[in-house]
């Protein structure tokens, strides 16, 4: 009885890391690269964040946001 026990564990921890490797790695390849892709809320938050801005506490602390994306 202990050992069908411990043998269907086996079974079902194999079972399990068997089908985290597949979908897994299947997750990572899906990121969006086309900026096309990005939901219209992400769009219209990106053209409100452009500038400079600094944290009150702490005005050395500069975060540029660009036209193009980028974060200085």
């Amino acid at each position: 009885m202990q050992a069908g026990k411990i043998s269907l564990i086996v079974l079902c921890s194999i079972i399990a890391i068997t089908a985290f490797a597949f979908v897994y790695p299947n997750r990572q390849g899906k990121e969006q690269t086309n900026p096309n892709q990005d939901p219209q809320y992400l769009i219209e938050a990106r053209k409100n964040v452009i500038g400079v801005w600094y944290d009150v506490e702490s005005p050395l602390d500069v975060v540029e946001f660009t036209q193009d994306g980028r974060v200085i």
